[in-house]
């Protein structure tokens, strides 16, 4: 095992460089670390993950999508709390705030601000997924007229 390495070289590029057997022992530490952290400081570490997935998915250029409502679930399950309690919370019905979940429903402005203002997440990030998200499921809807929306044959027909 190589000495002198903090935690931060297990990400990027060098993480490739450790065998199986050193990544067991850097999760033992790891997993022995948060062990001694508070549930307020385990949650605010996992919090902060789904939040920087939810910028990654935003950057990404992988063409699956993820609905807004499985990081919103993600959150739920951090802090424990129960699908239908949260929808009351939010003054939301049940079934539409479970459609909301499984990406059969939106999250519209107002149900955004009341979200981003329970987990202090920015408005426009929830804004950002749905945008995206829309604008996936449009292009995959109008694939094969692609070649039809170009700048060249809008010019060529003046």
């Amino acid at each position: 095992m190589k000495k002198n390495i903090g935690f931060d070289h297990l990400i990027g590029e060098e993480k490739n460089q450790y065998s199986e057997q050193d990544l067991k022992i850097y999760r033992n530490i790891i997993k022995a670390h948060s062990k001694n952290q508070s549930i307020e400081e385990q949650r605010s570490i996992k919090h902060m993950s789904v939040r920087l997935e939810m910028e990654d998915y935003i950057k990404s250029s992988d063409p699956k999508l993820k609905v807004t409502g499985s990081f919103l679930e993600k959150l739920l399950k951090i802090y424990d709390v129960k699908k239908s309690q949260f929808a009351k919370f939010i003054e939301l019905e049940r079934p539409n705030f479970y459609a909301l979940l499984k990406g059969r429903r939106k999250l519209n402005s107002i149900i955004e601000v009341k979200v981003s203002e329970t987990f202090n997440i920015d408005p426009e990030l929830w804004l950002f997924i749905e945008a995206k998200n829309e604008i996936k499921a449009h292009q995959c809807l109008f694939h094969e007229d692609k070649a039809e929306y170009k700048l060249s044959n809008l010019l060529n027909e003046r």
